[in-house]
């Protein structure tokens, strides 16, 4: 998982390795990733990235990342941490 720098205010770009047979991946962010309920969807891809927006600037959020196909949800990803700009 790699999040870097949105091209815009609030925003920042997701990534993760493509996974065989998925067909959407799910985006989840959290600012407190260690207590429990705090993980919130952030966007729902049908590509192994996007952007995802409407972050408060300056705030720093942990980002995670699922793949769903056929089968159901995979498991989570490893997190990643980024400052929104």
């Amino acid at each position: 998982l790699v999040v870097t720098l949105g091209d815009f205010e609030g925003s920042v770009d997701v990534a993760v390795d493509r996974v065989r047979g998925a067909g959407s991946y799910l985006v989840q962010k959290s600012q407190t990733p260690d207590t429990p309920g705090s993980w919130q969807q952030a966007a729902i891809s049908t590509k192994s990235s996007c952007t995802v927006t409407g972050l408060t600037s300056g705030q720093h959020y942990w980002f995670r990342v699922a793949a769903i196909g056929a089968a159901g949800q995979g498991p989570w990803s490893d997190q990643a941490d980024k400052q929104a700009p």
